[in-house]
């Protein structure tokens, strides 16, 4: 699973630095067509390689040493919809859809801990959704708690990995 979160995203980046070897440079408005085209997968990829060293670091950290939590005030609300917001730019052919059931809820959280899980979530709903799939994100108020559920239309979790998912 490692190897392959790394090849995937490096083979996309490496396929565009090929096609982009094999252009006439002179060309500008290829190489601009190219970039136009190419500039969100690789960013997207770029992003999941990031992803990825930042989960493997959080896993060194709890194996040697404690995380430290930077806990704070936050509307909770804004944090999720931003999140959202800037997920869906790079969904490619999945919809997301963010509902809330209030407008603003300051919870005492660590902002950016909790950033890299919902980033976590959302990116494998996309992953394993299906084309021109949905993805519905509601923050939700359950007897003074704030619960953020994530649903969409994709494979789902295997049964016999449901009981491990938040497993280190």
């Amino acid at each position: 699973n490692l190897s392959h979160e790394f090849i995937t995203p490096i083979n996309v980046i490496f396929s565009v630095i090929q096609l982009l070897e094999n252009v006439d440079i002179s060309d500008k408005d290829q190489l601009v067509s190219i970039y136009s085209k190419y500039k969100k997968p690789v960013k997207v990829n770029c992003l999941r390689i990031y992803r990825t060293i930042n989960n493997i670091i959080d896993t060194l950290r709890l194996d040697y040493e404690n995380i430290e939590m930077n806990f704070k005030n936050i509307n909770i609300v804004e944090l999720v919809e931003e999140i959202v917001t800037y997920i869906a730019k790079y969904s490619n052919n999945i919809n997301i859809i963010f509902d809330t059931e209030f407008e603003e809820r300051l919870v005492y959280f660590d902002p950016e801990h909790l950033e890299r899980i919902i980033l976590n979530i959302l990116s494998n709903a996309i992953k394993y959704n299906k084309v021109n799939g949905n993805i519905d994100v509601i923050v939700k108020d359950k007897n003074e708690e704030v619960h953020i559920e994530v649903s969409d239309t994709g494979v789902g979790i295997p049964k016999d990995k449901k009981d491990i998912i938040f497993d280190i």
